[in-house]
């Protein structure tokens, strides 16, 4: 039941059903209601502040069920050491939308597997309803050279390349 498109550029990581005519209205119907969460956690490696997985879920499922729209989230098939996540909108009629994020497991074990489905999870809805749950950096944080402290920790960033664009 799941017509995947991919444009033409590879395999396609969007599943939705063959119609979208009635999950489309309500879920710009959805958008319009969404508050943006608060962003309530700070990340320890990067400093940065970010709405984390519980208060992002229950701001989505406040105006996306107000809209007969239900999110679900499934572990999906990926390469070894990558965990894939999917997220699914379904509306009462049975119409259908969704994708699947992958995320790199830093550890091959219970506790790798756990953190990269929290950050897939909380990725996964923020991506597929439009959220916005932490300060955009243009990748920054993502890019940048961590210099270490004497004690371990992160210390302050260089710039995208070592401050070289």
């Amino acid at each position: 039941m799941s017509e995947e498109t991919s444009g033409g550029a590879g395999p396609s990581h969007i599943h939705c059903s063959p119609k979208l005519d009635l999950i489309a209205p309500a879920l710009l119907a959805a958008q319009k209601k969404l508050e943006n969460p608060e962003m309530n956690a700070i990340n320890p490696h990067f400093r940065n502040r970010y709405a984390d997985l519980g208060v992002s879920m229950a701001s989505a499922k406040q105006a996306l069920n107000s809209e007969g729209i239900a999110i679900i989230q499934m572990a999906a098939p990926a390469p070894l050491g990558v965990h894939g996540l999917t997220t699914m909108l379904l509306h009462k009629s049975g119409q259908f939308i969704g994708g699947t994020v992958f995320i790199p497991l830093e550890r091959n074990n219970a506790q790798g597997l756990g953190s990269a489905t929290t950050y897939a999870r909380r990725y996964g809805v923020q991506a597929i309803i439009g959220m916005v749950a932490e300060k955009d950096d243009d990748g920054e944080a993502a890019s940048a050279e961590v210099e270490e402290e004497e004690e371990g920790r992160p210390a302050a960033r260089k710039g995208f390349l070592g401050g070289k664009r």
